[in-house]
């Protein structure tokens, strides 16, 4: 069996949807012919998944270094030990934190990591007789990691991109670093053998920069193992979002004024409607659920372990997505979209232009993209009135089109592209 060296930070039990992309790859890559050598930072979370060999190695970023060097605690908010009690309103602090970071964390704050990892991943290439290496990004630091290793060793090297560089819509540092880091990302893919990434509308976009580059579409994929196979049948119309909020960009306004209008006008039992939050504590979001007057109906319960995370997707009605509304989002697919499919529950998703998730949920039928109140309402309405006389509303997924989006058959296609490059690599 060949073996492939996997170098990425996110891992489980590393919190968050990234961690699922690599996990189920090692999990299921053996199936294909290869086995994985995992090479991260310190899993500090508890144990790691048991599918491959997993070697961590030591990493302190520069800001923790710099806290150790004044005497400040590591695990504690910048903003915290110097005292300022509402960092998002000091525009000059925020200004000074964003430079600090352009400059210092360039072009991650992983880049402590590169030296240590690249020496831990000579040592691991002959010790486990690697026949290839696969680096996931974020943080980008990985495929510096990577392109030094292929590069000195003579190996082959597929560079795996979670989310697009310098290419990524949500890239908001100055024009000047833009240029440096745009002729950094060039010279580093130079030396890939292929590049990947999650959808065909990234794949068009990396072939801008990187002409002549083989670029495969791998999207993201959820667990077999995680499918719901119980039924849940609750009390309560239940609307569940789990993840981080980015309120400037995806923000659950409109759904939370189509409910409240919907309680106005006699049409949803006030008793038998609930939005769920699970996440990151948003202070906006609560002031508008108070402003909307939703206190009774919408919570937010803060962030709790994966494995309760996907009991309440499961036992939900409906899976709430948010889009933001830019026409960047058009080729993105976000993580806990492939958590909700092995739900099985109905797929809302709210805002923004559609494009992909749009033409998945379509395809699957595992749920809708609207655009609008009207169309929100009509959906909900359709919704509320079945749970009310089935007691859950009526999922009827195209099964095989669901099935397309497995770990295994993630795997299936990793494997497919370390064959192909290995067997074409020239020194």
């Amino acid at each position: 069996m060949k073996r492939v060296l996997i170098i990425a930070y996110h891992y489980p039990p590393r919190p968050g949807v990234a961690s699922n992309r690599i996990g189920g790859l090692a999990k299921y890559l053996p199936a294909y012919g290869w086995e994985s050598v995992i090479l991260t930072t310190p899993l500090n979370e508890g144990n790691w998944a048991p599918y491959a060999k997993v070697v961590e190695t030591s990493y302190t970023s520069v800001s923790d270094k710099i806290k150790n060097i004044f005497g400040m605690k590591t695990e504690v908010g910048l903003q915290q030990q110097l005292g300022i009690k509402q960092p998002g309103r000091n525009i000059f602090f925020n200004w000074c934190i964003a430079k600090f970071k352009e400059i210092v964390d360039y072009p991650d704050e992983f880049r402590t990591w590169i030296s240590i990892a690249v020496q831990e991943g000579k040592k691991l290439i002959k010790e486990e007789k690697i026949d290839a290496i696969i680096s996931s990004s974020p943080p980008v630091s990985t495929h510096l990691i990577a392109s030094q290793l292929s590069q000195e060793q003579q190996i082959p090297w597929i560079a795996d991109l979670r989310d697009l560089w310098t290419q990524n819509h949500y890239y908001n540092y100055s024009y000047l670093r833009l240029l440096f880091e745009r002729a950094l990302e060039y010279n580093t893919f130079r030396q890939a053998s292929a590049l990947v990434t999650v959808s065909e509308p990234l794949v068009e976009n990396l072939k801008k920069i990187h002409q002549g580059k083989k670029v495969y579409c791998i999207t993201n994929a959820f667990d077999t193992d995680e499918m719901r196979v119980e039924d849940y049948k609750t009390e309560k119309f239940l609307i569940t979002h789990t993840g981080q909020i980015y309120y400037n960009k995806r923000n659950p306004l409109m759904l939370l004024e189509v409910i409240k209008e919907l309680l106005k006008d006699g049409c949803i039992d006030k008793q038998k409607i609930e939005l769920r939050f699970y996440g990151p504590y948003n202070y906006l979001l609560q002031k508008q659920i108070e402003e909307i007057g939703l206190t009774q109906q919408v919570f937010q319960h803060g962030i709790i372990k994966r494995e309760l995370v996907l009991e309440k997707q499961r036992e939900s009605s409906v899976l709430l997505l948010l889009r933001w509304d830019d026409p960047n989002e058009l080729g993105v697919y976000t993580g806990k979209l492939f958590e909700y499919l092995a739900a099985r529950r109905n797929i809302l998703s709210i805002g923004g232009p559609g494009g992909v998730v749009d033409s998945l949920l379509q395809s699957t039928n595992a749920g809708v993209h609207v655009k609008n109140k009207r169309e929100l309402k009509e959906i909900l309405l359709r919704w509320y009135r079945e749970f009310k006389q089935y007691g859950e509303p009526i999922y009827t997924p195209v099964q095989k089109n669901v099935m397309e989006y497995t770990q295994v058959n993630m795997a299936k296609k990793f494997a497919e592209v370390l064959n192909a490059n290995v067997k074409h690599f020239k020194l």
